[in-house]
């Protein structure tokens, strides 16, 4: 076929696959077979068996077997059953690259996957390569080529979330929007347009993706001239490290009306390349500002398109299934009970996220029905007294109990199908908080840190008898954590600095680590067949100490203030780290050292708690001002 039939079939399978977005259809099963070609070559999209009928905004996990055409199915949905529009996208985006190139995706018997297909294009068809395979065409077909296939390569992103919407690619392939993937940008911005609900009386979040290609970093600007239209406080400022991608969170206030559907307004994202070599210098965010009016100049502006949509009409297909999760890329949790949040937990078989917060509240939250099951106030049976800052719940699924640290020093222990208290202990001494709590995975123990420099451990078939005070002086106790790879022994952080390594028969410490700075949170890691041990501290860093030979091995930073939670990714070799600065930022561990990989500015204050969805493979954020739920994908 000649280029202009290609990029005509293109176009017709892109506004096809519109129009079912538009009304609500997936495809799920979008490949060169599924597509025919009429005596006109006019493309026409058929074979509707695997098809859905829900909002492109939501997202299924099919229960059932996963059914699709090898090469085309989109990771999410081959490895984990995740049903969304973007799925569609991604298969879209090997058919335009098909289409363009001319080579087809065969993948192999063993791997259903179209990776190696999409690298080998991504490196191969270059400038110079398109030129050289359409020699015939003119300057305004080879920009078409180059279009189609940038258009593709974006479709068949690993992350969902970055996949570019059917709008975007249509006004791509008509010429009426650049790519973002210029060479002179100093970003690539995803989405271009950020759509919003118009329904009325609800706050709706979306996400701006922001990859640092260069070798410098870029610090960046994001504005409005309509700052009372969003709750998110703007400008947004940043620093995006080279080789990393900062995700900023937006969120658009209640409407007491639904605005116009035609309505469009821009965000304005300003940025500009921080130079070292210059002497330039800028190391947080609220020098930003500062910085880039001083180099007025050489700063780059880019329209982010604001507009609205109606919600995604309700299908009379849709049915609750057993396990069925409807849940979007990054997700929002707001309201009162789950504001000033200090510790997340969740539970290993229910669809339950545990929190605790400052105004002495602990709640339990259904992540898939979108509803809270219980929210108490933890105090003693006297009349009048509150008390406050609750920095640990954990649930022991065992005994179908929560237990929770106390601000008075007790430890609470409730029943949660009925939340009937089942016991209370007074812990520590002279009504010191209950700072940090452990279950032990497997004995029937649980230890406690609070602020009176002791840890203790209790056994709950014991009657819930104190068997053993560990006694460490002058600082508080901040984080207990039990260790997975040994039953009897256990670690722990203080502000005094130190991590240390505690048997728990015996009560000794049998190693101490030292650290210049105040400690606030740990986590055990496996990693190449080492144990590690990571802290984090009050200079916003986080240090990674080797077990077997009792040293420091790597010291991560990237924070602004102190690192308040820690998590090491079970699935992938990926440290969390979530700090006081509002960030939480993802380190990939790759050829033995960690690089950071991603930022997430979630605009919702300090960064508290970390928390994993085993079912779901997603992090839960507790922030100050709400909780985030978001997936880590990472190629």
């Amino acid at each position: 076929m000649d280029w202009d039939t290609r990029f005509n079939i293109i176009k017709g399978i892109c506004q096809g696959l519109h129009f079912l977005h538009g009304n609500s259809i997936i495809h799920m099963d979008l490949n060169p077979k599924t597509i025919f070609l009429d005596d006109e070559m006019e493309p026409k999209i058929a074979s509707f068996g695997l098809s859905r009928l829900f909002g492109a905004e939501q997202t299924r996990v099919n229960t059932l077997n996963v059914v699709g055409a090898n090469g085309y199915m989109p990771p999410e949905y081959m490895y984990r059953g995740e049903i969304s529009a973007q799925a569609d996208i991604y298969s879209l985006g090997l058919v335009i690259i098909e289409t363009t190139t001319g080579e087809k995706n065969i993948p192999k018997k063993n791997e259903p996957s179209a990776r190696e297909f999409i690298d080998e294009v991504r490196q191969k068809w270059t400038q110079e390569y398109m030129e050289s395979v359409y020699k015939q065409l003119n300057s305004d077909q080879l920009q078409q080529v180059k279009v189609c296939i940038e258009i593709g390569l974006e479709c068949v992103e690993i992350d969902r979330t970055r996949r570019p919407y059917m709008e975007y690619i249509i006004d791509c392939l008509s010429g009426r929007r650049p790519t973002t993937s210029s060479s002179d940008s100093y970003l690539v911005v995803q989405p271009p347009q950020l759509r919003f609900l118009s329904e009325p009386k609800r706050s709706t979040t979306r996400f701006l993706y922001l990859t640092n290609s260069t070798k410098n970093p870029v610090a960046f600007r994001l504005l409005t001239e309509t700052p009372r239209r969003y709750l998110t406080k703007l400008p947004l400022c940043g620093i995006v490290p080279p080789n990393c991608t900062y995700t900023l969170c937006v969120t658009m206030r209640e409407h007491v009306k639904a605005p116009p559907s035609n309505s469009n307004q821009f965000l304005t994202l300003q940025t500009r390349q921080v130079l070292s070599r210059y002497g330039e210098y800028v190391d947080k965010p609220d020098s930003v500002p500062e910085f880039l009016e001083r180099a007025s100049g050489k700063v780059q502006e880019v329209k982010v398109t604001v507009s609205y949509e109606l919600p995604a009409r309700r299908s009379i297909f849709r049915r609750k299934q057993k396990n069925q999760s409807v849940q979007r890329e990054i997700e929002i949790i707001d309201g009162q009970n789950y504001r000033q949040v200090l510790s997340v937990d969740i539970h290993p078989m229910e669809p339950w996220i545990l929190t605790s917060n400052q105004r002495g509240y602990a709640c339990i939250w259904n992540y898939q029905t979108q509803a809270e099951v219980h929210c108490f106030e933890v105090s003693r049976e006297e009349p009048g007294m509150l008390f406050d800052f609750i920095y640990s719940a954990k649930f022991i699924e065992r005994e179908e109990w929560l237990v929770v640290g106390g601000g008075d020093g007790y430890i609470y222990v409730y029943r949660y199908d009925t939340m009937e208290e089942v016991t209370s202990v007074g812990a520590h001494d002279g009504r010191r908080p209950v700072t940090s709590l452990a279950v032990h995975p497997t004995h029937s123990l649980v230890l406690s840190a609070s602020d009176d420099d002791l840890i203790k451990l209790w056994d709950w078939k014991n009657d819930w008898q104190c068997t053993r005070t560990f006694e460490w002086q002058n600082k508080i106790v901040t984080q207990v954590m039990f260790d997975p790879n040994d039953s009897n022994s256990f670690a722990s952080t203080s502000l005094e600095g130190t991590v240390k390594i505690w048997n728990s028969s015996s009560g000794m410490c049998i190693i101490t680590l030292g650290h210049p700075y105040g400690l606030h949170c740990l986590h055990y890691v496996t990693c190449d067949n080492r144990q590690l041990l990571v802290s984090g501290s009050s200079n916003g860093a986080a240090t990674i100490w080797d077990l077997q030979t009792d040293r420091c091995v790597d010291t991560l930073k990237g924070h602004k203030n102190h690192l308040n939670a820690l998590w090491w990714h079970p699935e992938l070799p990926v440290l969390i780290t979530g700090s006081a600065d509002g960030t939480v930022q993802i380190w990939k561990f790759t050829d033995n050292t960690y690089r950071l990989e991603s930022i997430i500015g979630f605009s919702l204050g300090s960064v508290n708690a970390l928390g994993y969805m085993k079912t779901l493979k997603r992090i839960v954020v507790g922030c100050e001002q709400g909780i985030a739920m978001m997936e880590v994908n990472l190629p």
